[in-house]
C-alpha cells in the first residue's frame, strides 16, 4: 500500500505539479465479533480502511501545500459514529478514525489554504453491502423501518462534486457531513 500510495501522488506530480481534491474511499468489511478476531485481520481491515487514507492524505498535503490549497475528503461510515448494525470492530474503529482524522488536521491547517472533511454515508450500493443487505434488512425491520434508503455511488459522487464546488472559494474545514 505505501509504494501504491507513494506511486500515485508521484505521477500526480510529474503529470500535472498539482493536486486540488483527494477523496479517499476504500472500505474492507469482516463481519466477526472482536473475540474472534485475529491481529492480522484486524491490522488488515486497519490498513485498508484507515492508514491507506493516512497515507495518502500525508502525501497529497506535501503537494497541495507547495500550490496552497487543497480539499481532502474521507468517506465514512454510519458505522464509525455508532458501533455498527453487525460485528465490526476494525471496521467500525477505522471508520470513526476518518471521522476524527479531519477534526484534529482542520486545527493544524487552520489557514484554510487546504481543508479537511468526512463524508458518513449510510448505505452505499456497492459489493460489500450485497453481502450484508439481508442482515441490515432484518435489523430494521425489528426497527419497524420498513425501507432502507440505498444510496448509488452516481449520486454520491455528484453530492461530493456540488460541496467541492461550493467549498472550493470556502474554508468549511474539520467537519463531518451526514449523508
Amino acid at each position: 500500500l505505501e509504494s501504491d500510495a507513494k506511486k500515485i501522488i508521484g505521477k500526480i506530480k510529474d503529470n500535472h505539479h498539482r493536486l486540488d481534491f483527494l477523496i479517499n474511499n476504500a472500505g474492507l468489511y469482516d463481519s466477526k465479533k472482536f473475540i474472534n478476531t485475529d491481529y492480522q485481520e484486524l491490522m488488515k481491515n486497519l490498513s485498508v480502511n484507515l492508514l491507506s487514507h493516512l497515507h495518502l492524505t500525508l502525501l497529497a498535503v506535501k503537494l497541495m501545500k507547495k500550490n496552497n490549497f487543497g480539499r481532502i475528503i474521507n468517506i465514512s461510515s454510519g458505522s464509525g459514529v455508532h458501533g455498527g448494525i453487525l460485528p465490526s470492530f476494525g471496521y467500525a474503529l477505522s471508520k470513526n478514525s476518518l471521522i476524527f482524522m479531519p477534526k484534529i488536521l482542520a486545527k493544524e491547517f487552520n489557514d484554510g489554504d487546504i481543508t479537511f472533511n468526512a463524508f458518513v454515508l449510510r448505505f452505499m450500493q456497492t459489493r460489500m453491502f450485497e453481502k450484508f443487505k439481508k442482515y441490515y434488512k432484518k435489523y430494521y425491520k425489528k426497527k419497524f423501518v420498513t425501507q432502507l434508503k440505498i444510496h448509488e455511488p452516481a449520486s454520491l459522487a455528484k453530492i461530493i462534486v456540488k460541496f467541492l464546488a461550493r467549498t472550493e472559494n470556502q474554508r468549511i474545514s474539520g467537519r463531518a457531513i451526514s449523508i
